[in-house]
């Protein structure tokens, strides 16, 4: 059980106050989604199965890890997370995989796709590497598929697409801002929401990479405009991916390696 004390959120209360940077905003916001958990947890009806379901409501999204791929970038540890995720709201769950990491070394875990600093991006051999393990620890099983939501599934891939088409959908899923240089990969996994997606982009000049959802949901939260005319919005969160979502991503990153 997590300790209840409201110490690391006065902390962070009082940076923000002093500072109210972007990075001090996050790491309030951090804090007291910590607390609020912790605050949870601590209450002595919890072991009552409703009011424990109640309060896993109350706390949104909730996950159960399973497995974890880890590496180092700059000293910054980068994990490929396999875990059960429950919708608090529906007690819906499915497996997914994950991207986590951290704003900074030894900083808080990263809870927004896009700081100040601009989107989060991996190299893209780095994030084939993981996902091999991922697949070799079992993570990408038939047993991890994503079966009880809708399972209609396909996926656009930007090499089998004309350049017309190409072009129309990078700019559903980019921001006029960004720069993916002269002739970017990507690959476009649809959802079992209907107004979800999931993207990997590749810049082909430097093999960065980047995997970010997107949604069509205009009251989602958090989110980020990325072209007003397109009724789509960036997903602000780090992505989640089902297990078919990964192995679209998979085969199609690997194939772009291969022939590079």
């Amino acid at each position: 059980m997590k300790k209840l004390t409201s110490e690391p959120l006065l902390r962070a209360a009082d940076d923000f106050i002093k500072a109210p940077t972007r990075d001090k905003q996050n790491n309030l916001m951090l804090a007291a989604d910590e607390y609020r958990d912790a605050w949870i947890l601590a209450q002595p009806s919890i072991a009552n199965t409703a009011i424990h379901i109640a309060k896993r409501r109350s706390l949104g999204t909730t996950y159960d890890r399973a497995l974890e791929v880890t590496r180092m970038l700059e000293g910054i540890p980068i994990t490929l997370a396999l875990q059960e995720r429950t919708s608090g709201s529906t007690d819906e769950h499915w497996w997914t995989l994950s991207w986590r990491t951290k704003y900074a070394q030894g900083g808080p875990n990263r809870r927004f796709y896009t700081t100040k600093d601009g989107f989060w991006t991996i190299p893209a051999a780095l994030a084939l590497e993981m996902i091999e393990e991922m697949e070799a620890l079992g993570g990408l099983d038939e047993k991890y598929i994503d079966s009880s939501r809708r399972p209609i599934f396909d996926s656009l891939v930007s090499s089998k697409m004309p350049l017309v088409e190409r072009a129309a959908a990078l700019s559903k899923v980019t921001g006029p801002e960004e720069d993916w240089g002269k002739s970017p990969f990507f690959v476009i996994a649809s959802d079992p929401n209907g107004q979800w997606k999931k993207v990997l982009i590749v810049n082909t000049d430097t093999d960065v990479a980047t995997f970010r959802s997107i949604t069509e949901n205009a009251e989602y939260m958090p989110k980020k405009v990325l072209r007003p005319d397109e009724g789509w919005w960036l997903d602000n969160s780090m992505m989640d991916a089902n297990v078919q979502q990964m192995r679209a991503f998979y085969s199609s990153l690997r194939d772009y390696l291969t022939r590079k």
